[in-house]
């Protein structure tokens, strides 16, 4: 689920409002986006984040955790199987990159 719906509301704009602005299309797809029945594509995400200025995270919360979860799920492995590789740089700023992000994404949760 998203919170699209939420945030269009609450500037009080309409779906026929978002329809005209990306030109035209079907209303009725934007209501099936904002309900999670339609997959939604980049320009609609961005049209919801540069009208009402707001965040992937306020768009879309549940998806993001998921992703957040599964993250710290993987990169353990993923680690793993970096540090069995020859340490040249490019692996060194790979691992380097990788538990930076698995130390950010621990932070988060405290």
């Amino acid at each position: 689920m998203n919170n699209l719906r939420t945030v269009r509301k609450q500037a009080t704009v309409t779906q026929a409002d978002i329809s005209h602005l990306l030109g035209g299309v079907d209303s009725t797809l934007i209501h099936q986006i904002e309900e999670g029945k339609h997959s939604i594509n980049l320009t609609i995400i961005l049209t919801y984040i540069f009208l009402f200025g707001k965040s992937m995270v306020d768009l879309f919360p549940k998806t993001v955790d998921m992703l957040k979860y599964q993250f710290k799920e993987k990169l353990p492995e993923l680690l793993i199987s970096l540090d069995e590789l020859e340490p040249t740089t490019d692996v060194k700023t790979r691992i380097k990159f990788f538990e930076n992000l698995f130390d950010n994404l621990l932070k988060e949760e405290r």
